[in-house]
């Protein structure tokens, strides 16, 4: 990985039991975006089926949605999200979707397979830029998790400060 940081979830240890969230984890190289949430429990406590969505802007841009995927007019992303990479965990086991931004705001899945693990509290998934859009020097990468139940509804939107959690100026 060539470049990496971190968001840190509010709360801390006044944290709420809604909170599901501590932290957020990115980095990339010349091919990858990769992405790790870490949970304040395990994954398998916090529901039968949990959804976590990382709502990314594309490099080149394309459809915006300003809502998530299964909160729909709810859930207000704070930007207009290209795609959505998005992980299922049930059973104690991961699978993933990508989606990117359809007219009307919906979201309609694409065939990518994206790499993805949960072991206890931790979700890693990696992007390749193939799926993604290849970033070029100066574009700006914007970032919002939610986690859903289910397909029923959102239980926590992960909000970082400012413009997303990272901003890169220059891509390897």
């Amino acid at each position: 990985m060539d470049k990496a940081g971190y968001y840190q979830e509010e709360g801390g240890v006044q944290a709420t039991p809604a909170q599901i969230v501590s932290q957020l984890w990115y980095g990339f190289d010349k091919d990858t975006l990769y992405l790790r949430l870490d949970a304040r429990r395990p994954w398998a406590e916090v529901g039968a089926e949990t959804r976590v969505g990382f709502y990314l802007t594309r490099p080149g841009g394309g459809t915006e949605n300003p809502f998530s995927r299964i909160g729909a007019d709810q859930t207000l992303l704070g930007f207009g999200a290209n795609a959505l990479a998005e992980v299922v965990i049930k059973d104690g086991a991961a699978t993933s979707v990508f989606y990117l931004a359809g007219e009307g705001n919906t979201y309609e899945a694409t065939p990518a397979q994206l790499p993805v693990g949960v072991a206890g509290s931790p979700i890693e998934l990696a992007v390749p830029y193939e799926v993604l859009g290849k970033p070029d020097a100066g574009d700006t990468l914007r970032i919002r998790t939610v986690v859903s139940e289910d397909e029923q509804r959102d239980i926590q939107v992960v909000r970082p400060v400012a413009r997303g959690p990272w901003s890169c100026p220059t891509w390897a």
